[in-house]
């Protein structure tokens, strides 16, 4: 044999262990053909049937193919409940392929394939709709549902990238769409959910290449309100130190993390300031999230309004009050939905001489009588005008359910928003 021939040989060998590496990297995990149960048969391996009652018209059977008899594939039937019909697997991860195909009867509700964690993808009322982390309920542009006909539907899921597409009969529904959740690490479930009539279900196939790799970008924070969805970080206070920011977060451990500037520089300051960014890496693939860091008074004002001393500060949502700093038990009384204060801890917030005669039963404030308000286990209450009027404070409402009553007579937005912020920038400053 001469050596051209043996090239050729080594290399067409070559070539064969090189396909056969490649095939063998891509691991199947799930078949399902449906052709080796019977017509009628409920239980299936693998898929978990809620509700499955065939006398209520809630179940899910093998059924022949309505285009082809010769063909068994899973039939979902709803009336009164949606059907969800999970195939359950190994935990895998990497990149994930799902295939299947899919018939549609009438124009009816199906949720088809949700992914926990990762899209929900549904056909509604003659119109296919894609539901991810970026966008909920949105029509894929020109494609529509015919009825009693086949699709054939793949699914890539790309879990370092955090992404997945979607092809339908070869057309590219959408490439590229974000998980509906970046914590999602791996997928071990599929659901199918009818909602209405019949949906069929044939040649289920679920391979994967590559591992489950352990996601260094989860955060969570006991203090912080941490959107991982919209990648931001909020309820954060003014004074706030990065040393303080960084031990109220728990990150993976081994996760590579840096706040930097909008700019995307190395931030050096002392204290947080709005709009910085918490930068978190993977320490072992390309892979990275940034998180908007968001300081606002009004976010956490109850925290923030301890600061100021001109002011006293109630919650909306607890039985408690804040003066001078110093955080009180009593709190707002809503009756027949009037906001009502109690008056003693508003005239001790603001040095005002507040005494009780117990011979007349009378309240004094400044020396004048209390001529309206109300008594609660020993606690006089009064409303709006009474601190308007006798005491002349204002009394200013923010967003999230605090009041704040104060000397100035200034508008909402600058009193709970500027106000507040010029004084701690202030303090911050040593002013």
């Amino acid at each position: 044999m001469n050596k051209k021939k043996l090239t050729a040989i080594f290399g067409m060998m070559l070539l064969l262990f090189m396909v056969n590496t490649v095939v063998s990297a891509e691991k199947e995990v799930v078949k399902d053909t449906f052709e080796e149960y019977k017509v009628g048969d409920q239980n299936v391996e693998g898929w978990n049937i809620s509700p499955n009652v065939k006398a209520d018209g809630n179940y899910a059977e093998i059924a022949q193919d309505p285009l082809n008899s010769q063909n068994k594939v899973l039939k979902l039937q709803s009336g009164a409940q949606t059907v969800n019909a999970v195939r359950e697997f190994e935990d895998i991860g990497g990149i994930v392929t799902i295939e299947f195909k899919v018939n549609f009867q009438q124009a009816t509700i199906h949720h088809l394939c949700d992914i926990s964690g990762v899209l929900m993808n549904m056909p509604y009322q003659g119109q296919f709709c894609i539901n991810s982390g970026a966008k909920s309920g949105w029509p894929v542009p020109n494609v529509g549902v015919e009825y009693n006909r086949w699709y054939d539907m793949v699914y890539k899921i790309d879990f370092a990238e955090k992404t997945f597409s979607i092809e339908c009969d070869g057309i590219i529904f959408v490439s590229g769409e974000p998980f509906m959740s970046v914590d999602t690490e791996s997928i071990k479930t599929i659901t199918f959910n009818d909602g209405g009539n019949t949906m069929y279900i044939d040649d289920v196939q679920i391979s994967y290449s590559g591992n489950i790799v352990k996601n260094y970008l989860k955060l969570a924070s006991d203090v912080y309100k941490v959107n991982a969805n919209y990648k931001q970080i909020s309820n954060i206070r003014y004074e706030t130190t990065v040393d303080e920011f960084l031990s109220n977060l728990t990150f993976v451990q081994g996760a590579l993390y840096e706040i930097r500037t909008s700019e995307g520089e190395p931030y050096t300051g002392k204290y947080l300031e709005d709009n910085l960014i918490l930068n978190i890496t993977s320490p072992i693939i390309d892979s990275e999230i940034d998180f908007l860091i968001r300081v606002r008074p009004w976010v956490a004002s109850r925290e923030t309004i301890m600061l100021v001393s001109d002011s006293v500060t109630f919650s909306a949502y607890e039985n408690c009050h804040i003066a001078k700093g110093e955080k009180k038990d009593n709190g707002i009384q809503y009756i027949d939905g009037i906001r009502y204060f109690p008056l003693r801890a508003v005239c001790k917030g603001f040095d005002i001489p507040i005494e009780y005669d117990s011979v007349s039963k009378v309240v004094y404030v400044n020396s004048q009588p209390l001529n309206s308000g109300i008594i609660l286990n020993d606690i006089t209450y009064v409303d709006e005008d009474v601190i308007k009027n006798l005491l002349n404070k204002v009394i200013v409402y923010d967003d999230n359910g605090i009041c704040v009553i104060k000397n100035e007579q200034q508008d909402v937005n600058e009193l709970v928003g500027n106000i507040i912020a010029d004084e701690i920038h202030k303090r911050m400053r040593g002013e």
